[in-house]
């Protein structure tokens, strides 16, 4: 599972996602402390970064969780996240 977002927001999900065992990626520039913590005891993983349209290989569920506004881009291309789920048949 792929959390794009690594704030209050995604840390709230998180917490749930883990109780019901998911194994659960991280992409994020800034991530809660509390997130890091748990990727560091193996409960999770994490990227340090902005996300990019390949985070999506592999993933079979997405949750964006962050604060930004609605309509504004994941990626720096406008619509490259739907763009990209799209030709992916996501």
């Amino acid at each position: 599972m792929l959390i794009v977002g690594g704030g209050e927001v995604a840390l709230r999900k998180i917490s749930l996602l883990e109780r019901a065992g998911a194994a659960i990626t991280v992409v994020a520039p800034d991530i809660e402390p509390e997130l890091l913590e748990r990727a560091a005891a193996g409960r999770l993983k994490v990227a340090v970064r902005e996300f990019v349209p390949e985070d999506l290989d592999g993933a079979r569920l997405v949750i964006v969780a962050t604060s930004r506004p609605a309509g504004e881009p994941l990626d720096r291309e406008p619509g490259g996240f739907a763009q990209y789920s799209r030709q992916c048949g996501r």
